[in-house]
Parts: C-alpha cells; structure tokens; sequence
C-alpha cells in the first residue's frame, strides 16, 4: 500500500498552534484565577487575542520563509509579552502598557521576571511549542495562499475586535488584547478634546487647608509620639471588619490585627489617591495630591526640580521632634533617600539598617525581621528627650511576596505575605503597648497604595484598589472602638497630625481635612490607577465615576453614601458636565512643582557602604529608579566612584536606561579587594524620553563578605536651554584602579559556580563541560609585578586522556600553558602552572583542557589560583614561571 507523503510543516503547525493558543490559554487562567464568569466581554477579549494571535503567527510563519532564527526571535518576543500581560494582570488587576511591556525585552528584568513566574511549567511549554520547531531547519515552508487565507482572517477578526466598543462597566483585559488597548490609549492622547467649560468652585477648595469642621472630641494640643506605618501595597479590604462593612470578601486577611484594632479609630473610607508608593508617600508625607495621571511623580519631580514645598517631617522637626524614615528596600530607589532627607528626616535608613532576617530578596527583609528590629529603633527613639516622629515602610506583600518557606500560612503568595505581616505587625504593637510606648503615641496603621479584592465584579476589584486602611491608635483610651465612616483621602492625613499635635498654624503648604472634625459639607473625592490608567471620582451626591486617563470611556453609578466599595450599586447614565471639574483636577495636579530652577545636582546615592549579597543578576540594587521625564535637548552628566571591600570578588553592571532602550551601557570589570571603578560621562537625550533610570547593580562573584563603598554617585540635569554637543554619549570616561593587593588572594573551587560541569560539592566532573575545557574563573584582576599560580588535581573514573593546565586573560584569548600529563583509567595528576603579570592584567582565569578523549570520565578533586603581590626586587620569582602579557 503506497504511503501518502505530505510537506513536512509540523514545525510551522506546533509553532502557529502555540502563538495562536497561549494567549487564550493565560486569559481563561486568569479568569479562574478571579473568579470571573465568561460573559459578553470575555468573548471581546477572545476575539481580539485571535485577531493578535494570527498577526503574530504570520509574521512568525513569513520570517521562517527568510530565516528560521528570525522566525524564533519573533516568537519569543511574542511569548515573553503575552506572559508579562499575564502576569501584570494577575498581580495589578490591569493589561501591560507597551511601556511595561518592553522590560520584558530586557535581560535584567527578564530574568527577575522568571525567576518569579507565577506559572513556570506553563511559561517553558510555550517557549518549547514557540521556539523547539526551529532548532533545526525546516524541509518545508507554508504556501503564499496558507499565509493569505490566514492573514484574511485575521484582518476580519481584528476588524471586529475595532469595532466593537469598549464598554467601561468591565476592565478593560476582558475585552481586548493589550497591543489594541495600548494603541488606542496612544491615538487617544493625540486627539484634541473638546473645551469643557469653567470648572466650579469645589476644585479650588481641593487645594486648601479646610479645618472649618468641628472636632470629634477634645484635641490634645501637645506634643504626642507619632509612628506612621505604611503596609506595601496592603488593601482594607484585607482587615475582615472593613470588608464585611463593604460587604466584600478578600483571599487575603488579617485577622490579628483587626482583632488589635478594637483599641483604634478606625476610618472606614479611607482612600489612596494613586497606585504607586513614590506617589501614596508623597500625598501623605507632604499633604498635597498626587499626581492624577500617569506622568513623573512628584517625588521625583521634588528632587529633581529642588522643591521647595514645606512637608510633615520638616514641620514636626522644626517644631522640635526627631524625625526618622525607615523603610526595607534600599532607599536609593526612587529617590527615597534625598526625598525623606529633602522634606525633613533627619535620619533615613533603608536595607542596610538590618543585620539579621529570616527571608530576604534585593527588595529588602521580610516583615518580621523589620518589625523586630524597627522595635529596636522605636526604644530607643522613647527613651530619648525629643518628641519623635517615625515613618515605616514594608516590602513583603510587594511582588514577589517575601514569606519565610516555613511560614505555616496556606494559601495563594499574596494570601501568605498578609498573614505573615498581620502576625508580625500584630506582634510588635502588642510589645509597645506592653512597654507603654503606646500611652503617648499616635500609631496610624495605612497602605502606601492597595492590592484591593482581586475577586469580584470589574468596578468592584477597580475602585478598591485605591482603598487602604486607616487604623489610629491615640493615646485617648475613651476614643477606642470608633469607625468614622467619612471618607478621607491620603493628603487630609499630613493636616490631620498637625491640627491633633497643636501645630495647625505651621500647615501654609498643606490641603485636605482634618481627619479628627467632622463637616457639615461632604466633598468631591478624586483618585487614580496608573496601572489600570483609570480615574475615579465619588462626588457629594454619591455618584461614582470612572473614567480612563484621558477622560474617556466614563461610567456613572450611585452607590452607598457610607459604604461606597459595596458592590451593589445602580447604574446611571453618564453625564458629560461632570468633565469640567475632573479635568480642571487632573490640570491642577499635572503643574510644575516650584524649585529652584537651572542646572541641578542630585546625588544617585549618599556616600558610605553598602552591603552586597544578591547572587542573582544582574545584581543587588545600588541605585536606581529615579523614572525620570527627560526633555528633549536635555544634558545629563553621570559620575560615581566605588570601592570594593570583598574577601572574594564583586561584579558591577551599570547602565543609562529607558523601558525598551539602553541609551549608554559602559563594559565594566569584577572588582578585588581595594579595587575603584570610576565612572564618568554626559548624555544628551534626542528626543522626550520617559521613565529613564541610571542604574547601578553590584554582584558578589566569589567569598563570603562583600561591601561597596560609596565615594561619590552623581548626576547633573541641565535645562534643555543649556544644551551643547551632540546628541547622546559625549566625553565618556571608564577607569578601573587596581591597586596592588597587600597580601595574597586565594580562590578556590569549592566556592565558585562552574554552570557548564556536573557539579558534586567541591568536586567536579569534567565531562559536561564544553569542548572538555573546564574554566575557574575568578576573573581576577592582577596589578603590573603580580604573581600567579595555577593548580589543579583531578582523578580519572573512566576512559583516557591528554590534560593540561593554563592560565589564561581576556576570557581565553589570552593563554599560558602549564604542565600536562596523559592519563588512563583509575590514574590521579596533580597539574601546575604560574607566571609572572608584565602587565595590568584583568579577567585571570584558570583553565583545564581535556583532548584526545576516550571514554573520558574525569573528577577534579581540587582547582585553585593564587594571585601574590608585586616581588621586591631582591625577591626571587616562583620556579619555573614565565611572563604573561596580555595582547
């Protein structure tokens, strides 16, 4: 019976399939992720994932005709994108932006990304579905009239997924694919709006100081402790009493410290103005609002611009309080260190602060190692003579949710991290109150920014992601077990403290209302998502709007003038004249933040140490996250000077970078002991350039103790006015001192990685290593005059060879032939080599070669290199050695 032969297209098939197939595969996920019923705009969204889908697939299956090493590119970057929407969505209820989506591209952030995907096995099957078929050519392409018939398709599944409209009762991830969303976000931003007329006088008293309301009881008027605690990213809907007034369920709770809040005033509608913790800490440290659009925070903007607006710490430190900021991530990021010391702390400590932990990623130390030791802190503030004010901020319910693995809680990671901070905060508010730390201070419990419900209907898990809780523990026992259901906002609290403590004459800077009186007058509460790009409003006759950023697709609904997060509400038909106001809001907030105008120095971090132990790449942060909105024209000048202080080794990675673009990225060495990288160039930006970071990651390559010892980190921002040369990287200037080391370094195997051999403790096994070459580092750096020794001893189990040794610079290009022997099975060599550095030589490695192989099956019992310092001229050499000069 004759066989019937077909082309063989099964790599194109499983290739299509997966492209095609993963993206409806991660929605459906996600959809029983949230608990979500398909409806009407799931199937919006199925459409427009086909419709993207086959476009994807088409460009993959055309490219495979010119080069299958495109064709896999392509389907990588296609891969690695719908996994970060997925992921984006799974944590920030909210489709990727293009922006977000371009880290993807980057191979830091990809592989942070990885290492924490929420669903692995799924992420690998589709890179082998997406990439596996073109590891070997193809014997086949598809015809031109397979792509047409496919491409037909998909412009009429793209039509109708135009088309349809977006309906702003659901979020917008159930009803399109992000590249749409992003695209219609971006032509949206270009279109004029039409003028919406003079907003009313509401607005204006937005932006000022309102303490017309009567208190709710007597207010002290004395200086009281103040300890602000903000819980990353925490909703209210986590603490069980606030959500059953909501009458909503979370899958995270806090039970404890609900249980430890019958002793507060707790405030049942407290609202975070923003979803970002540079912008919740703004609102509340400096009683102002945040930005309501997605554009540079004012944090940044206050540090970059030199602002001059007067904030709480400085208020209560002027007023004789010692001011303290204490936080679990490095606060370089963001800026935090000159921020907190800008605006007033006089002492701002981030992850080096703690010594100790019980879990700890390159964000920080898990909750209870903060708490434990914040307590330290807190003593000793109390026994001083000053009034104190103290800030703190957690990272262990942050992405990726920094739990102990022996942590009893069960449950999703977001679920565990809130019950690991519950019974950690819970733990350290009852020793205070033990203590007595409690009778003269003001404790308030928030949320720098909410995770909200993530389950329920879509305007539900919207508006609760911007509802925190607010828990005030006062010294005035008669207060206890209050609920305020008045809605508040983030920047009220700032003039709340003061008109408490007595000081309300110092608020000239401040607006809001105080939370402690109670008005006659309900207000506009105006609020925001930059993850989402969504803005809600809730206005005094209890009608909840939604809009997107740029005012567009809105949505009305009444809701419950005491609990308005209830999920049960009346959908009302949207009324345009609402714009005015909103708009005016938005204008208001996007202003210049005053400063001091020309050229301005910031620096990237304080000098000092730094403590490095990240292993992972491309490192533990030393500075960055500045997200800076760069004018066109712009001149940035960029210098820092390190110091290594390592009993090993430590590897610097440094960078001028954008999402999607890497403007400037100087090749930098691994430091040694006494070892100092400088570094120093300007840039000039070409165009608008958005969310830029100058970026800094150190990485401990061998031993055990590692410090970075800060001597200057800088930048310089010149106006766009100012601006000469051109355009981007100009007078670069990469310096790498190695001064001769004081005493000999000894590496050793049995603390480096050899990712290329089966590894076994200390010993190794050749075979596995590519082309029988066994590299051990360390990469070394060894000064004009250095010494060198090479020395390995290894065992042959199995087979025969020929062995050598080498010492060898520049990864290889550069090599020097030690000893060799010829060994046969059950046969053990000890192999040497050593020479003498005629020059600065970097990147010293130790190489063992295996050739002529039979069978070989070797175990290397123990590799070392020994770096010596310069000989004294009367000194005699090493036996044997000859000079290595690097080319």
């Amino acid at each position: 019976m004759a066989r019937l032969k077909l082309p063989s297209l099964w790599p194109h098939t499983v290739c299509a399939a997966t492209l095609v197939l993963f993206p409806l595969i991660t929605r459906a996920q996600l959809l029983w992720e949230k608990q979500l019923p398909f409806g009407v705009p799931d199937l919006h969204g199925v459409v427009a994932d086909l419709s993207m889908a086959l476009v994807a697939a088409l460009v993959v299956l055309a490219l495979s005709r010119l080069s299958r090493i495109a064709a896999a590119v392509a389907a990588l970057a296609w891969v690695l994108l719908t996994f970060a929407n997925y992921e984006h969505v799974h944590t920030f209820d909210a489709a990727v932006s293009t922006t977000l989506a371009k880290y993807l591209l980057d191979p830091t952030f990809f592989e942070g990304s990885a290492l924490h995907a929420t669903h692995p096995v799924l992420l690998a099957f589709a890179l082998l579905g997406a990439i596996g078929p073109w590891v070997r050519r193809p014997k086949a392409t598809p015809s031109r009239q397979v792509l047409g018939v496919a491409g037909g398709l998909a412009v009429v599944l793209l039509g109708v997924a135009i088309a349809w409209p977006v309906r702003a009762q659901h979020v917008a991830w159930r009803q399109s694919h992000f590249m749409l969303l992003a695209a219609r976000s971006q032509l949206a931003a270009v279109v004029r709006a039409e003028p919406l007329g003079p907003s009313s006088p509401a607005v204006d008293a937005l932006f000022r100081a309102d303490l017309s309301g009567q208190p709710r009881f007597e207010l002290p008027g004395k200086k009281r402790n103040v300890l602000l605690i903000f819980l990353e990213s925490f909703p209210a809907a986590a603490i069980p009493r606030l959500a059953a007034h909501q009458g909503l369920k979370s899958e995270a709770s806090a039970p404890k410290l609900d249980a430890f809040a019958q002793r507060a005033v707790v405030f049942d509608n407290f609202i975070a103005q923003q979803r970002q913790t540079n912008r919740g800490e703004y609102s509340v440290l400096c009683g102002d609002m945040p930005r309501q659009s997605s554009r540079q925070s004012r944090m940044t903007e206050y540090v970059q611009q030199g602002g001059t607006r007067t904030c709480l710490p400085k208020i209560l430190r002027d007023a004789g309080y010692a001011t303290v900021y204490l936080q679990a991530a490095p606060t370089a990021f963001m800026f935090k260190d000159q921020f907190m010391s800008q605006i007033g702390f006089e002492r701002v400590l981030g992850t080096e602060f703690f010594t100790s932990s019980y879990a700890r990623n390159r964000w920080g130390v898990d909750d209870r190692a903060f708490f434990e030791q914040a307590h330290g802190l807190i003593t000793q503030l109390h026994q001083g003579e000053k009034p104190w004010f103290a800030t703190l901020l957690t990272v262990g319910t942050h992405h990726p949710f920094l739990v102990p693995g022996g942590f009893r809680a069960t449950g999703t990671p977001w679920a565990r991290s809130v019950a690991y901070v519950d019974e950690a905060l819970t733990v350290m508010l009852q020793k205070l109150e033990a203590e007595g730390v409690l009778d003269d201070t003001v404790v308030l419990v928030t949320g720098d920014e909410s995770n909200g419900t993530l389950t329920g209907d879509d305007i539900t898990r919207g508006v609760t992601q911007n509802w925190v809780p607010l828990l005030a523990f006062l010294p005035e026992k008669d207060l206890r077990g209050q609920i305020i259901d008045e809605p508040f906002m983030q920047s009220d609290l700032a003039l709340s403290l003061l008109d408490y403590l007595g000081l309300a004459d110092r608020r000239e800077q401040l607006v809001g209302r105080s939370l402690f009186r109670t008005y006659s007058q309900r207000r506009p509460l105006y609020f925001a998502n930059i993850h989402s790009n969504r803005l809600w409003a809730i206005t005094p006759d209890n009608v909840l709007s939604g809009c997107n950023e740029h005012l567009e697709d809105c949505s009305s609904y009444r809701v419950d003038p005491v609990h308005p997060f209830n999920p049960r509400r009346e959908e009302l038909d949207w009324n345009r004249q609402r714009l005015a106001d909103w708009s005016a809001v938005v204008a208001r907030t996007d202003t210049v933040l005053q400063g001091s105008g020309g050229a301005r120095t910031i620096a990237l971090i304080p000098p000092g140490a730094v403590k490095v132990q990240d292993r992972s790449r491309p490192g533990q942060v030393i500075f960055a996250g500045q997200y800076l909105d760069v004018p066109k024209d712009t001149v940035i000048d960029v210098s820092f000077e390190v110091e290594a202080r390592t009993d090993g080794l430590l590897s610097l990675t440094h960078d001028l970078w954008a999402p999607g673009h890497t403007f400037y990225s100087p090749a930098l060495s691994v430091l040694g002991d006494g070892h100092r990288a400088r570094v120093s160039y300007s840039y000039r930006f070409e165009e608008l350039s958005k969310q830029v970071e100058i970026r800094l990651f150190s990485r401990p390559v061998q031993g055990n103790h590692h410090e970075l010892l800060i001597h200057d980190a800088k930048m310089v921002l010149h106006p766009p006015s100012s601006a000469t040369g051109e355009v981007g990287v100009q007078h670069p200037k990469v310096e790498i001192d190695r001064a001769s080391p004081t005493r000999p370094q000894h590496f050793s195997t049995a603390d480096f990685s050899h990712a290329r051999c089966v590894t076994g403790g200390a010993q190794l096994r050749l075979r596995g290593c590519a082309n029988g070459v066994l590299v051990f580092g360390p990469w070394a750096g060894a000064p004009k005059g250095s010494q060198v020794k090479a020395r390995v001893e290894l065992s042959l189990v199995g087979g025969e060879g020929d062995f050598q040794i080498e010492i060898a610079t520049a990864l290889g290009k550069n090599r020097l032939p030690g000893e060799h022997a010829h060994l046969q099975e059950g046969a053990s060599a000890v192999l040497e080599a050593s020479t003498i550095v005629t020059e600065e030589t970097e990147l010293i490695e130790a190489r063992l070669v295996s050739s002529k192989q039979r069978g070989t099956d070797a175990i290397v019992r123990s590799m070392t290199l020994d770096i010596f310092p310069a000989s004294p001229p009367h000194q005699a050499v090493l036996p044997g050695t000859a000079a290595l000069a690097p080319q």
